[in-house]
């Protein structure tokens, strides 16, 4: 969360919050305003340098896991390693915003690549978006540097002082967008490539 301070509160959040945080998302999917997906990685595909700074603990024993009518099988112990999606989904003007989170340890992974480019897939190619919006902040170097060199698209502006952090103190907002036809003509295959060398 270090470069989200803005979705931070300075206290935290009690069990409450969190709980209503969560009820409400699920209202929101429910109304197709929102995909939220956990981003889990079996342990057969975690590099062995991650292994070595991962907890056996942090490991979820293996499960089919319900969705959708359907199930995942997690025949192996799994990690959960962040969580991605598109919020504020508009069909009618056919946009939307997508957002990830990663374990700093799966920075680098090829995790968050393969995250986004099937975020991006299900936005463009089954909800026919035509601009996907991505906001971030100046200090996130890693996140700017991804999506101007893999993903080869351009800050489309800054909003000065956009975010608030709490304390009268505010961060610009750096936002970027993808297109459906920047997807089908470059975006797509960069990160395809980009996922078959990780």
């Amino acid at each position: 969360m270090r470069f989200l301070r803005f979705m931070m509160r300075p206290s935290g959040y009690t069990t409450v919050d969190a709980r209503s945080r969560r009820e409400y998302r699920d209202g929101c999917q429910q109304a197709k305003g929102l995909l939220d997906y956990t981003i889990a990685v079996r342990r057969s595909r975690i590099p062995e340098p991650l292994l070595q700074v991962v907890s056996e603990r942090e490991f979820l024993p293996p499960r089919q896991i319900s969705v959708d009518g359907g199930h995942i099988n997690m025949d192996e112990p799994y990690l959960v390693i962040g969580c991605c999606g598109l919020n504020d989904i508009d069909l009618g003007n056919r946009n939307a915003d997508a957002g990830i989170i990663v374990d700093a340890r799966f920075w680098r992974s090829g995790a968050s690549t393969e995250a986004l480019y099937l975020t991006l897939k299900f936005g463009f190619e089954l909800l026919g978006l035509h601009r996907i919006g991505l906001q971030t902040t100046e200090d996130n170097v890693g996140m700017r540097g991804w999506l101007e060199a893999v993903a080869e698209i351009d800050v489309e502006c800054i909003r000065k002082e956009m975010l608030h952090l709490g304390n009268d103190t505010y961060v610009d907002s750096w936002d970027y967008a993808i297109f459906d036809h920047d997807w089908f003509i470059s975006v797509m295959k960069n990160l395809q490539a980009r996922i078959r060398r990780t």
